[in-house]
């Protein structure tokens, strides 16, 4: 009796490249907010910098 390897070593390799395309996702999600925040926290530098000239 022959084992379906291919086809089995198939699914594992689907499995993985599922796996490493959410963590690679999460980083990208997380390098986006990181990024963001820094805008974010600029901003409101910028307007209180903005505040206290006035």
């Amino acid at each position: 009796m022959k084992w379906p390897t291919s086809g089995y070593f198939r699914i594992l390799q689907l499995r993985k490249l599922k796996e490493q395309l959410k963590y690679i996702r999460q980083k990208i999600l997380c390098q986006y907010l990181k990024n963001s925040r820094i805008v974010v926290s600029n901003i409101c530098k910028w307007l209180q910098d903005a505040a206290l000239s006035v």
